[in-house]
């Protein structure tokens, strides 16, 4: 594949199957507050940037391929606290369709990216690819939970004594009629 021209900055409205026939790779940051679905699932998005090279395959297949990066912070699911901020690295190799018959004829290694205008936003797919590679349980490496701070119903309850137990009156009772 030869790269044709390079942009500086990732534009948010792009012509996927003009990038395709002109093999043009775009590249740079991508603004995080527009991505709201993203903003539910973590405690805080920092830089999020991306790199896709948009090309026409032998078969005539039209596909964008790249990576995406981001450094999020999630929420640990033991103890509630953020975790320290992590990168996020990933592949993307998607084919341009424009409907679901055309998708289904993809090979296995593409997913489908349904573009049925000529124009779309590409930080959607970005913000779709970055919540699918959310892990599906956070939690911090290290044990953050202390037993002192579980929460009621997994409380760890000490022995009881003879003496706190309620029906301690009740063993004396018995053994008090079982001597008459």
């Amino acid at each position: 594949m030869s790269e044709g021209s390079l942009l500086k900055q990732l534009p948010r409205l792009i012509s996927p199957r003009k990038l395709a026939y002109g093999e043009v790779v775009i590249e740079g940051p991508i603004e995080s507050t527009v991505m709201s679905r993203l903003a539910e699932a973590v405690d805080s998005i920092g830089v999020v940037s991306a790199r896709l090279a948009f090309s026409i395959r032998e078969d005539g297949k039209m596909i964008v391929s790249g990576k995406v990066s981001a450094k999020l912070v999630y929420q640990c699911q033991r103890c509630l606290q953020s975790i320290p901020e992590d990168a996020v690295e990933f592949s993307v190799s998607v084919g341009i369709v424009r409907n679901e018959d055309e998708a289904k004829l993809l090979s296995g290694a593409l997913d489908p990216w349904i573009v049925d205008e000529d124009e779309v936003d590409v930080y959607t797919l970005i913000e779709d690819e970055l919540l699918l590679s959310l892990p599906v349980v956070s939690y911090h490496e290290s044990e953050c939970v202390d037993a002192s701070l579980m929460s009621s119903g997994d409380e760890l309850l000490e022995p009881e004594t003879e003496e706190d137990n309620p029906f301690s009156v009740l063993s004396a009772l018995k053994n008090n009629k079982s001597k008459h």
